[in-house]
């Protein structure tokens, strides 16, 4: 289990991170490394969370690797750290073949798929969904997009609702990626820089990753929590996580009562296409999805453009102080919950500006 810190000013980058690594049956162990600077001659610095291994590597040994084959000054921005960083992953790991796991994940998908509509009926379940837009290397698997249609009514647009199944599972997909997050300053930029990408596997010698956030010259205070991140969040910005999410539950649980009260209004206005009844059921239950999301995520980002603010104006040590507490309060929840797996009270905490580089104000359990 992870906890990290991000915080950006216009003049300095501050990371935290706790130490803990997941062993099995949900042990953790305390000392593992996972900030890392990289260069004084370009500032920069890699900060890891998720899955510590990268096909049978450790990130830990990965990224010391890579610190140390690489003229990082001819790089010249964080982003082509970023880039070389992938380049550098698809030539020193192991090739495996992301179609082969697809496959696998398929064919549990598929038959859950068929139970339940066996249970609930086609339309039900389709207009129960919850989708994720088609992913890149999904639309590459050799079954995409015929996979499902085998098992769509006759009466149905194979090809659309084909491809609602898809957006199906790839929201139910899950890899466990690798969180890499690169900071730091670029030559000829005043302001920092950070990329943050998700990497997956090496799939055939093409690092098969996401771009999730980034900023490059950013001149406005930025604070983000990677990987658990519910404590620091409510502590930030007073929206509980766990509320949200029970809320939202609440809501989906609701749904099946709304199909009823929708198919009772369209038995009123004698509209008998199916296809149109699914569209209006999406539709209404999506609706109510959006603007609970679009309000909770407004409340968050007016009370975090205030805590912006406020870190704008606080000196360094603060901000080191700041990044320091957000991970023992993440890591003392963790430790009196009923988790098994726990986050380390003692964080690795550094700080970067322009011209010093990077110094460690907390390292292998010592303030430096």
């Amino acid at each position: 289990m992870t906890a990290q810190v991000l915080i950006i000013t216009k003049e300095c980058i501050v990371c935290s991170s706790d130490q803990a690594a997941t062993m099995s049956d949900g042990k953790t162990y305390d000392g593992m490394r996972k900030i890392f600077k990289l260069t004084d001659s370009l500032p920069a610095e890699i900060m890891f969370n998720g899955n510590a291994d990268f096909e049978n590597f450790s990130m830990e040994a990965l990224i010391s690797k890579f610190r140390n084959t690489v003229d990082f000054e001819k790089l010249k921005t964080i982003e082509n750290v970023k880039d070389e960083f992938i380049r550098f992953l698809s030539k020193n790991t192991q090739s495996g073949n992301v179609n082969e796991y697809l496959k696998e994940v398929l064919e549990y998908f598929k038959d859950d798929l068929i139970s339940k509509i066996d249970a609930e009926g086609f339309d039900n379940v389709i207009a129960n969904a919850r989708r994720k837009e088609v992913l890149p290397f999904v639309e590459e698997y050799p079954g995409f997009p015929d996979a499902f249609v085998d098992i769509i009514p006759d009466d149905r647009d194979k090809q659309e609702f084909s491809l609602v199944i898809w957006e199906m599972f790839c929201h139910d997909l899950s890899f466990e990626g690798t969180g890499v997050i690169f900071a730091g300053f670029d030559i000829g930029h005043d302001f920092p820089s950070f990329f943050e990408i998700n990497i997956h596997c090496n799939n055939h010698g093409e690092i098969v990753y996401e771009e999730v956030d980034s900023r490059v010259n950013c001149q406005n205070p930025y604070l983000k929590v990677f990987a658990i991140n519910e404590e620091a969040y409510t502590f930030i910005t007073g929206v509980n996580s766990n509320f949200e999410e029970d809320l939202k539950k609440y809501i989906d649980d609701s749904n099946e009562l709304i199909i009823k009260d929708i198919w009772n209004l369209l038995e009123k206005e004698n509209i008998d296409d199916i296809d149109k009844i699914i569209v209006i059921c999406q539709t209404v239950i999506n609706g109510r999805y959006s603007d609970l999301t679009e309000y909770f995520d407004d409340f968050r980002l007016d009370t975090l453009e205030y805590t912006s603010f406020a870190i704008e104006y606080l000196p360094h040590w603060l901000l080191c102080d700041l990044a320091d507490y957000l991970i023992q309060l993440t890591a003392l929840k963790q430790k009196i919950s009923s988790e098994i797996e726990s986050v380390s009270m003692e964080a690795d905490v550094s700080l970067m500006t322009k011209y010093d580089g990077l110094k460690w104000v907390k390292y292998n359990y010592k303030r430096v």
